[in-house]
């Protein structure tokens, strides 16, 4: 991988950069803590993002939100080339207290208007933006922040205009779609591959398949890291790790503690504390 353009700050990141022969095995299932935007130059992909999947074309943007599991399939017979953007929500807030800029992020259910498409704005200052995040400045970090909002307020006003009929949510009317919707609404109830596939009516063996080929990875690595993150959010906010734990759907303390230290990289009671993660979500 070539990386054409790297900026990085401790709330915003930018990146440039080109696969001359990607390998979609190098491109795993991932969550994180920070809003992303990602750029679609060329290539031959399609994008999975809680269980759609949007093929993608040159000049398509994709937008996710923490904890918005997604990976892509690239084809490696064609060189792939995009540009990413991470900013922390916390950036956006300052500026915008109301929230409206953040609304195409959050305002929506998972997997769902993750896409828009170059045809989808009005005018081309979207494409100004985004050659604003690689020129060269003396300030970087005031030079990316100050496209960012202009840009995502172009997002915000597509996302208003959409209605049903023009609602763009990807090819997510599927079994992996419903099953991935179906986890997400009953995080915090008992979730076993028994009970998923009584209520979709498959077997163990094709709900394994389905799922790792939608998403990328197993359904219970999917779960954990789901009430992984949402553990994470419940200690930061102050609330017990025993209580965490229960109001996460684990089924015990030990649990839900060996699985907390082994993805983030310390205690809950040291993230309670205040304690920064040794590695990213």
């Amino acid at each position: 991988m070539a990386i054409l353009y790297e900026s990085s700050f401790s709330d915003i990141r930018f990146t440039h950069t080109r696969d001359e022969r990607p390998d979609s095995d190098a491109f795993k299932m991932h969550t994180h803590d920070e809003c992303e935007i990602c750029f679609f130059y060329s290539g031959k992909a399609i994008f999975h993002i809680e269980g759609s999947q949007y093929p993608l074309q040159s000049g398509d943007i994709l937008i996710m939100r923490p904890a918005e599991s997604h990976y892509i399939r690239v084809d490696s017979s064609q060189p792939y080339e995009r540009a990413v953007l991470h900013f922390s929500p916390q950036l956006v807030e300052q500026i915008d207290p109301e929230g409206s800029l953040l609304k195409p992020f959050y305002d929506r259910e998972a997997g769902h208007m993750n896409r828009f498409r170059d045809s989808d704005f009005s005018d081309p200052d979207h494409l100004v933006y985004l050659r604003n995040f690689q020129k060269p400045s003396t300030a970087q970090r005031l030079q990316i922040t100050t496209s960012l909002f202009p840009l995502l307020n172009e997002l915000y006003k597509i996302f208003l205009c959409r209605d049903e009929e023009t609602i763009d949510t990807g090819n997510n009317d599927t079994t992996a779609g419903r099953m991935i919707r179906y986890i997400n609404r009953h995080l915090h109830d008992p979730l076993d591959l028994n009970r998923i596939c009584e209520r979709f009516f498959i077997s163990r063996s094709q709900l394994c398949r389905i799922f790792k080929q939608a998403t990328g990875t197993s359904v219970r690595d999917y779960i954990t890291v789901k009430r992984l993150i949402e553990a994470r959010d419940y200690l930061r906010g102050g609330m017990s790790a025993q209580k965490v734990a229960t109001n996460c759907g684990f089924n015990d303390y030990s649990t839900f503690y060996r699985a907390y230290c082994k993805r983030f990289g310390v205690s809950p009671q040291q993230e309670k504390n205040g304690r920064p993660a040794d590695e990213e979500a």
